[in-house]
């Protein structure tokens, strides 16, 4: 099994310098290169024992970051409307308000993209058995 990942937990062959392999005495330390082998290393032990996806791991990972780069936004203009009180202008206000709605608006369409294909998917498999058969698939 852990052969086919063989490449990808030694770290990035075409960049020597990048490799940070499994040997004896490895120290993560604290430099930006390894944060990402180790994460690799972490996902891969994860969607392995989960008998997951690497890639929709990774995809589902990432998808989450959107509407929370907004929010954190939203957060940020918040604390500034709190630092700067009323002298802050309606622009602030307004991009605050942008963002929380930019955030929920993802978040919503990713819930339909998600529900509606399900819903369709089970509505044209249910027209393909027979008619005793359905209500026991369910």
């Amino acid at each position: 099994m852990w052969s086919r990942f063989r490449g990808q937990l030694s770290g990035d062959v075409s960049c020597p310098e990048r490799t940070t392999g499994l040997s004896p005495g490895f120290n993560p330390g604290n430099t930006p290169q390894k944060r990402p082998a180790l994460t690799r290393r972490f996902v891969l032990v994860v969607a392995d024992r989960l008998r997951v996806p690497f890639a929709g791991l990774a995809f589902a990972s990432v998808v989450s970051l959107i509407p929370g780069s907004y929010l954190f936004q939203m957060a940020r203009g918040m604390a500034i409307l709190l630092t700067v009180g009323p002298k802050a202008g309606l622009e602030l206000s307004f991009q605050i308000i942008a963002d929380g709605r930019a955030a929920i608006l993802i978040v919503v369409a990713m819930t339909f993209g998600l529900v509606i294909p399900r819903i369709c998917l089970y509505n044209v498999s249910q027209s393909f058995l027979p008619r005793g058969s359905r209500n026991e698939s369910r």
